[in-house]
């Protein structure tokens, strides 16, 4: 089965949304959490580790990981969040 980059950015969206990131009707309006905040190591990727300390993140860690190397890199996190505040429409699991 594979499941399209842009379900896996709502679905990311979605689950920051519920562990109380606010993203609001807007881009301007919209936050998500920083890299930097995420990335406890500083080595400039998420590892499974620093995703578990969010569990939603943790639940789509795989499906952000587009290279698959282990880790989110930090344009794949910022290709996942930007594609959820800026796509409109309702969000699905992927």
């Amino acid at each position: 089965m594979s499941i399209e980059p842009r379900s896996t950015a709502r679905w990311l969206a979605l689950c920051l949304a519920a562990a109380g990131v606010a993203l609001a009707d807007g881009p301007a309006n919209s936050v998500a959490p920083t890299f930097e905040s995420l990335d406890r190591n500083s080595d400039n990727r998420l590892s499974r580790s620093e995703a578990s300390y969010n569990r939603l993140l943790a639940e789509v860690f795989a499906t952000s990981d587009v290279d698959g190397d282990g880790f989110v890199s930090r344009a794949e996190y910022e290709r996942v969040t930007y594609a959820a505040l800026h796509t409109p429409g309702p969000i699905t699991a992927p």
